[in-house]
């Protein structure tokens, strides 16, 4: 018979091992490889293996201490050092690796690094300004996520002058793949004679989100340029080029899930 004190320490035991235990799409994430939903997919596609054996069920936990993880034949493991980097993406490049139209990509900026980072959301090809990269998966995962609520702000330059009922309809929600989406704020920057600029902060950051919101008021992007995210900005940087994040930076990424808006 197990006396009652010997059966609370077992099951604290058993506790603790499950607690070590972790998603397979979530580690992949943590690793910096990818996005949790990009983990999903590759998963799906038989890409992973665990411990020798190809894994293609949702779901599936790992102890990262014990078992060992391929991703496309490469073994992965939490990255010892963690970086962090903010870019500013020209126009005109793709943030993925691989683009079977073979256009330029950021990668080809960030040759030097020592260590491979992944893009934390993206920017479409025509657009340029604020991309953050990280091989901190959780960090990433608090930036694309708008349960985090972290804002990203945006200057738009749209043709002509936009009617008040245009800024209405594009600051009323609308659904876009299935899901409700709303223009935190919006306001006029600076008018010109065949055009104006806006600043748009949104939550959410979706796919063309702008441009597409745009299409649905009947406004034409002429340019866009991502500015800020959260508590890190744009500021000085030129086309191409990168710098590390400050402590207060990635310290700001961190406590972001406290945060409700702006």
């Amino acid at each position: 018979m197990i006396k009652k004190g010997k059966m609370m320490r077992r099951r604290k035991i058993i506790k603790k091992e499950k607690d070590d235990s972790v998603r397979l799409q979530k580690f992949i994430s943590q690793c910096g490889i990818t996005s949790r939903r990009n983990a999903e997919i590759m998963i799906k596609e038989g890409k992973v293996q665990v411990n020798g054996v190809t894994v293609r069920e949702m779901g599936i936990k790992i102890d990262p201490k014990k078992d060992t993880v391929k991703v496309n034949g490469n073994e992965i493991s939490h990255p010892e050092t963690l970086v962090y980097l903010a870019l500013y993406k020209p126009r005109h490049m793709i943030t993925t690796m691989n683009d079977p139209q073979n256009r330029p990509s950021v990668y080809e900026l960030l040759k030097q690094l020592p260590l491979r980072v992944y893009p934390a959301g993206r920017l479409d090809f025509d657009s340029e300004g604020l991309l953050l990269l990280t091989n901190d998966g959780e960090i990433a995962n608090k930036i694309m996520h708008p349960r985090y609520h972290l804002p990203k702000v945006y200057r738009v330059e749209w043709e002509g002058k936009p009617t008040q009922q245009q800024i209405n309809k594009f600051s009323s929600p609308m659904i876009l793949d299935y899901k409700k989406v709303q223009a935190k704020k919006i306001s006029l920057i600076k008018e010109f004679a065949k055009s104006s600029i806006y600043e748009i902060v949104l939550m959410e950051g979706l796919y063309r989100q702008i441009r597409r919101m745009s299409e649905e008021a009947g406004l034409k992007v002429l340019q866009l340029k991502r500015i800020a995210i959260g508590e890190i900005r744009l500021d000085n940087l030129a086309p191409g080029q990168y710098r590390y994040l400050s402590k207060k930076e990635i310290d700001s990424l961190y406590f972001s899930s406290s945060k409700k808006s702006i």
